[in-house]
């Protein structure tokens, strides 16, 4: 948003201002004719640190993100700058715009594909939709849209089926130069619904991009969407976002240090795994929301011959592999039914199982389910729980499952929860009692 505002700036008092910028997202600012190479240190500069405080006002005024940070250099230079266009700013050259696209590359032709964000970062997990549903609506469209999954490694990721997956395979620029080729774009709320509005669409500069959001009820959509998109929201259908979006930013702790693990922070309204206003949403939903735009004309479908070439591509052992390190806090492998005994015995594991156990047995945890206390939980060498043992915490083992270790926890006779390892030390998963809810908890080890 602060491309829009330098833009606006430059728009609305021309030839008055020479600007540069410092950001962590310099790939943003290539090519922009607005920026000047200026010195810090030059006495005529002034350094601004800019921020967007509207945002705390976002829920009850008629504000878009676009307003963020034009309203803060209006009150720090005492201007008057208004938006000039409903979308960011970003510049790509002509050179860019005249390569194929990676999905070209692949392909051998130029064929029309949509974008995917399946997951999000790791420290706003409020955000994540289920990896399931995002997996139906990909295969409904099967022969009529290709999807293409974006994600950066180090982040929530699941991999989908029936799809190109390019995870890890773009930084930002490379991404902004997708972008551009895309017919279309699905994500939660996340950069790429704004990179959507703003990366120009291919041959045609007046057209705006499809794109359905799956938002939910964090952030009210007077803040965030854009006229063109389908953004799916429940703001006023819940308590917990009755007149605005609730800001939470988790529905667990991590135990990462973060503020974001703050009671004030965590969704209290859970269901399963997801945010109640994220489980509102059904993949049926999403799906009406995309056809909205072939329906209409605004987007075509793959031909024939187009559906059949993506097949053979997406079968081929090049792109069906999964790149396990990309899918990092996947729950999709929760339990396996094959694993031989419900207590950790040393002699009959692998070298990575006895690796993680060592951990374990090793360390301090606290361990909880959604909505409960939080209680120390102790790992013994023998495969029992030592302290925090209860009804449905008597045995505890480990698995190696698709190169993945799950941690597996039982009551005297069955299966009470299951984890994979989010980052180091931290762990994520779900109850398999209690009517089958899936609820999730996390460990932390302390030091």
């Amino acid at each position: 948003m602060l491309t829009a505002a330098v833009r606006d700036l430059h728009r609305c008092y021309p030839g008055q201002f020479q600007t540069d910028v410092r950001t962590l997202y310099d790939q943003l600012w290539e090519n922009n004719p607005y920026l000047t190479p200026l010195e810090e240190s030059d006495p005529n500069v002034k350094v601004i640190e800019c921020h967007y405080p509207l945002v705390q006002k976002s829920d009850d005024s008629p504000f878009h993100f676009i307003y963020g940070f034009i309203d803060y250099l209006n009150r720090s230079l005492d201007l008057k700058i208004t938006p000039t266009l409903f979308k960011g700013d970003i510049h790509l050259s002509s050179t860019e715009k005249s390569r194929v696209s990676q999905v070209q590359q692949l392909c051998g032709e130029d064929i029309p594909f949509w974008i995917v964000v399946a997951g999000g970062k790791n420290d706003f997990t409020v955000k994540w939709w289920d990896t399931g549903r995002f997996q139906e609506v990909i295969d409904y469209f099967r022969g009529k849209i290709i999807f293409v999954q974006v994600g950066k490694t180090e982040d929530h990721h699941p991999a989908l089926k029936n799809a190109i997956d390019l995870r890890g395979k773009t930084d930002l620029r490379q991404l902004i130069h997708l972008v551009y080729h895309a017919k279309g774009v699905l994500s939660p709320i996340t950069s790429l619904m704004h990179l959507a509005a703003a990366v120009e669409f291919k041959g045609d500069t007046s057209r705006s991009r499809p794109c359905v959001v799956v938002a939910g009820g964090r952030e009210p959509p007077q803040w965030e969407a854009y006229p063109s998109h389908q953004f799916i929201h429940t703001i006023g259908a819940l308590p917990c976002c009755a007149t605005g979006g609730c800001w939470k930013s988790r529905t667990l702790p991590l135990g990462d240090g973060s503020n974001n693990d703050r009671p004030e922070n965590l969704c209290r309204n859970v269901v399963g795994k997801l945010p109640y206003c994220m489980d509102m949403i059904t993949p049926e939903m999403v799906i009406r929301r995309i056809e909205i735009y072939f329906d209409g004309t605004i987007a075509t479908y793959l031909n024939h011959n187009q559906a059949d070439k993506i097949d053979k591509i997406i079968n081929s052992s090049m792109l069906n592999s999964v790149d396990k390190s990309s899918v990092t806090g996947s729950l999709s492998n929760f339990y396996d039914p094959l694993i031989d005994t419900l207590q950790f015995v040393a002699g009959s594991k692998s070298r990575a199982e006895l690796a993680v156990a060592t951990e374990l047995i090793q360390g301090s945890f606290v361990y909880g389910r959604e909505g409960r206390h939080f209680r120390k939980l102790e790992f013994l060498s023998d495969g029992r729980i030592g302290d925090g043992a209860g009804g449905c915490e008597v045995y505890w083992n480990v698995k190696e499952v698709d190169g993945n270790i799950n941690l597996y926890i039982f009551s005297e006779k069955q299966l009470t929860c299951t984890f994979e390892r989010l980052k180091k030390n931290i762990w994520i998963g779900r109850w398999f009692r209690f009517k089958q809810v899936p609820t999730r908890l996390a460990f932390h080890l302390r030091p």
